[in-house]
């Protein structure tokens, strides 16, 4: 299941609007607003980086998470990409989302706190628990 919801994400990462600086200054950077140093720093410093290329930076993060589900899918490779999956999605929750708000006390859940990656961190943490001999 984590494989095919990185699938879609990785193929919603393609849409003609994340193409473009509007990713980085309409999603990226404003979850900084409100947020502590050590949340908007990082956050402001990877919208300034996607904004130098857009594309190329879109491209990398969709065919990463594309990896990502693919491998996830893959008996013999799902082990190692779910360890990447979570170092991916806690990046991409800190970076990409703020840690969801949550560090800047703002944060609730009717505007999508704690963040949209968080649920598949949780997921691959259960699935790893849930593996019987482990």
């Amino acid at each position: 299941m984590l494989g095919l919801l990185w699938l879609l994400d990785g193929a919603l990462q393609f849409q003609p609007f994340m193409l473009t600086t509007g990713f980085a200054d309409q999603i990226i950077a404003p979850t900084a607003d409100g947020q502590p140093a050590f949340v908007a720093g990082p956050v402001h410093w990877a919208a300034d980086l996607s904004v130098a290329a857009p594309a190329l930076w879109d491209v990398l993060f969709a065919l990463t998470q594309l990896l990502l589900g693919a491998a996830l899918l893959v008996p013999r490779t799902a082990r190692l990409a779910l360890v990447a999956s979570v170092g991916w999605a806690l990046s991409v929750w800190w970076l990409g989302e703020g840690l969801g708000g949550l560090a800047g006390g703002h944060a609730l859940m009717l505007t999508g706190a704690p963040g949209a990656v968080l649920p598949p961190v949780c997921g691959s943490r259960r699935r790893r628990l849930a593996r019987p001999g482990r």
